[in-house]
């Protein structure tokens, strides 16, 4: 598949996508936690396709990290932003092109199996055939950046999904 055919994949994906809301960005809401905060001050009012590479470079803190602390449906409604940066820049966004796939690599940790569970339930059929074209697409191209773990681990789990 070509980068523009994964592009509009993408794009018609999460033509449907809603903003979660200015106060369901990030998990906590108390206003204590630091990058949470920041998250959702930095995302606030925006839709994911207004996200790019020089947008997330504005941004204060790891633009990487931000998926992290977000709630699952934030997490949700903003991977494609990082999945076209992951498309478009990959080289030159480095982690943060790598924070699409390893967002949707499961989670062995117990500790975390829950937390990773919660964020990809929520996809939708079409959603999950557009992120193992994406998977795909990172290990056809950029595998051999990922000779340990990378995009091919996380296929595997997507491909089952679909």
């Amino acid at each position: 598949m070509t980068a523009d055919k994964l592009k509009a994949l993408i794009a018609d994906a999460w033509a449907d996508g809603q903003y979660p809301g200015d106060d369901a960005i990030s998990y906590d809401k108390s206003g204590y936690h630091l990058e949470c905060k920041q998250v959702a001050d930095f995302f606030r009012r925006k839709h994911w396709k207004d996200i790019t590479l020089p947008v997330l470079c504005t941004y204060r803190g790891d633009a990487s990290a931000c998926l992290s602390f977000m709630s699952p449906e934030a997490c949700r409604f903003y991977l494609p932003a990082y999945m076209l940066i992951a498309i478009d820049n990959h080289d030159e966004a480095d982690v943060v092109a790598e924070s699409a796939w390893s967002m949707l690599l499961p989670k062995d940790d117990p500790s975390l199996a829950d937390y990773w569970r919660e964020r990809a339930a929520g996809f939708s059929p079409k959603q999950r055939k557009a992120i193992v074209s994406f998977l795909r697409f990172l290990q056809q191209h950029y595998g051999s950046d990922y000779p340990a773990v990378g995009p091919q681990n996380a296929l595997s789990y997507w491909e089952a999904a679909v």
